[in-house]
């Protein structure tokens, strides 16, 4: 889900970039759509999982859309939010992954046909190291991602990190402020 509504995000903020306007109607149509489309494919997940089969009739409907989509919010921000059993757990009884995390990610386009061990993404990780009986990957937010790593001191270090490479960022965009594929590595990275 996220996948599409990344890619209608960053189709409206570049017509808006190339419009040098923004429409009031185009936007709040776009994130009525927006909600409408993550709660419908958020339905359609849940029915092939638990079903293995789909309901079209709950896929379509405005209501089912807006409750799968408020199931999804309520879940991922209470119940999963992986940031508490990371800083209550670690190092207490799970090691510290002493950036693991984060070479994961940079091998990600890495093939695992060509690397069969490659390491699994953090989300995994917290799903199967905190949350026993989930089945899917957990976000651990950044803040959890960076203290699972390297604990207290490693908070400010990562941000830091980070501030550092959006100010590269944005002094590249600047550079090439009219060309097209330089807006659109841009907002593919801010996002």
């Amino acid at each position: 889900r996220a996948y599409i509504i990344n890619l209608v995000v960053v189709a409206l903020l570049v017509w808006i970039f190339r419009e040098k306007r923004l429409p009031r109607f185009t936007v709040l149509a776009s994130i009525l759509l927006l909600v409408f489309t993550a709660g419908s494919l958020g339905n359609l997940r849940t029915e092939l999982q638990k079903k293995g089969s789909v309901d079209s009739d709950g896929l379509v409907s405005i209501s089912g859309s807006l409750s799968g989509l408020q199931q999804e919010l309520q879940t991922r921000m209470t119940l999963r939010k992986a940031v508490y059993p990371i800083l209550a757990k670690v190092p207490y009884e799970v090691d510290f992954l002493y950036g693991k995390s984060y070479f994961a990610a940079l091998t990600i386009w890495v093939p695992r046909k060509l690397w069969p061990n490659k390491p699994g993404l953090i989300d995994g990780k917290v799903g199967e190291t905190f949350y026993a009986d989930s089945e899917i990957g957990v976000p651990p937010g950044p803040i959890g991602e960076a203290f699972w790593n390297f604990g207290y001191i490693g908070i400010p270090f990562i941000f830091a990190i980070y501030g550092l490479f959006h100010k590269w960022l944005l002094k590249s965009f600047l550079r090439y402020p009219h060309e097209p594929a330089a807006f659109l590595v841009y907002i593919l990275t801010l996002l």
